[in-house]
């Protein structure tokens, strides 16, 4: 099951960039890479829209889940090798769920009146009210490539511990989940320039605590010049590839199972004048059978899940 990515768990959850591409035109070819100017900031309005379906024994069960933030993202530093290391902020963050007839879940960083009594608000308030305002540091080479997340482990320890439903939320908790989670907001840019037509993939797997191991590839394909609005932008397609092999262990109840893509589709808008990514969207569907194990019986479960997640650049945090 898709986490959000921050998370997920964010999730959710991945987040924009205050890049500027070296672009070298020759041959109708371009060379992306990132590269950014210490100081700078963007800001990013996003939202991650999740819909399962479960079939339980001949009965259908839905579940959504429904998550959106305003997230900072500020150039600390550039190193040596033209990494870029960014301070991120998560600003503002709304969740709302509706898991099981009669239970439901809110949370809204701007409000003060938190779900702390219910089983499910009891376990992932504390999550979000942690995430609210949370400041982290986000390692990205000129590729794109996300190599290490600083502060997340640490700032979430004590809320995982003992709590495998809020290690579901947060997408395991371990560095590796979340340096995956951010990976899904940057573009994996190819070595060689491209061309319009041009396509590239970048395969990866990762294992996360509480939850089970996923591996698959993203398949990017750049299209070429385009405009949002009077901009001039590059539109590159996402197509991901993604399979995983669950193992969730809540103590009394056990979760089992594989899954796989059954589509999946993306776009993203970058602006090559000012470096940034003006847009995200994309959609994925999965589908998959589980085997849940509760009080002394075995469950079938077969279950399809929708994700859909946009991204887009904001002058200034929303009020």
């Amino acid at each position: 099951m898709k986490l959000s990515r921050f998370t997920a768990a964010a999730t959710a959850c991945a987040v924009g960039l205050t890049l500027l591409p070296a672009i070298a035109y020759a041959n109708d070819t371009i060379e992306l890479r990132y590269k950014a100017k210490v100081g700078e900031k963007s800001i990013y309005q996003s939202s991650l829209t999740t819909e399962v379906n479960q079939s339980i024994n001949g009965k259908d069960v839905d579940t959504t889940f429904e998550q959106s933030d305003v997230t900072t993202y500020t150039v600390k530093k550039i190193a040596e090798d033209g990494t870029i290391i960014f301070e991120t902020q998560i600003e503002r963050l709304k969740v709302e769920g509706e898991f099981a007839p009669q239970v439901t879940f809110k949370f809204d960083s701007q409000s003060d009146d938190h779900d702390t009594t219910s089983q499910i608000g009891a376990a992932i308030t504390p999550l979000y009210e942690r995430l609210s305002g949370a400041i982290l540091g986000v390692e990205v080479t000129p590729l794109g490539k996300v190599k290490k997340v600083n502060g997340y482990i640490q700032l979430l320890q004590d809320v995982l511990k003992d709590n495998p439903i809020a290690q579901r939320f947060a997408g395991g908790g371990s560095e590796e989940a979340a340096v995956s989670n951010f990976q899904d907001l940057f573009v994996l840019f190819k070595e060689e320039p491209v061309k319009p037509g041009d396509t590239w993939d970048k395969p990866y797997k990762v294992k996360m605590p509480g939850l089970g191991e996923f591996e698959g590839k993203r398949n990017y394909t750049y299209v070429g010049p385009d405009k949002v609005g009077e901009i001039p932008t590059l539109r590159i397609t996402i197509d991901t590839d993604l399979s995983g092999d669950l193992d969730i262990d809540m103590g009394a109840t056990k979760v089992s199972g594989k899954f796989e893509t059954d589509s999946a589709s993306g776009t993203v808008q970058f602006d090559p004048a000012s470096g940034r990514i003006l847009s995200m969207d994309l959609e994925q569907t999965f589908s998959g059978d589980l085997t849940i194990e509760a009080g002394g019986m075995t469950i079938p479960v077969n279950f399809s899940q929708t994700l859909k997640n946009t991204r887009k650049l904001v002058d200034k945090i929303p009020e």
